[in-house]
């Protein structure tokens, strides 16, 4: 909630206090730089807002193990729409992984990242 003057934002934190707060606390932050979803709302430019994403993602590689560590020129390789047969299945534990991952990075690009989805 944003206003130019803070006692009407007061007011209408106390009016939803009154109406939800039986459900469970509510969380006032006040200032300029906000944590929202994943995301640094920055609000320190009168202009202008920065959503940054950053530690998201530094969060979603440092889960990632070891063996998937590396550089690519493009994650869209020659290989990527074809399917072999005889592939070994992923693992319960490596499916999670997989399945977890493009769902952190399909949340990310619908933010900040929509060059990500091509």
């Amino acid at each position: 909630i944003s206003h130019v003057d803070s006692s009407v934002v007061d007011e209408v934190i106390e009016n939803l206090r009154s109406e939800f707060g039986k459900v469970g606390d509510l969380s006032v932050k006040r200032g300029n730089v906000h944590d929202y979803l994943g995301m640094e709302l920055d609000f320190s430019d009168e202009s202008s807002f920065i959503v940054n994403m950053e530690q998201y993602f530094n969060e979603v590689l440092e889960d990632l193990p070891e063996d998937m560590d590396g550089i690519a020129a493009t994650p869209a390789a020659e290989h990527l729409f074809k399917t072999r047969d005889d592939a070994a299945k992923l693992d319960e534990e490596r499916a999670g992984l997989f399945h977890r991952v493009t769902a952190q990075l399909l949340f990310a690009s619908q933010r900040a990242r929509p060059d990500l989805r091509t």
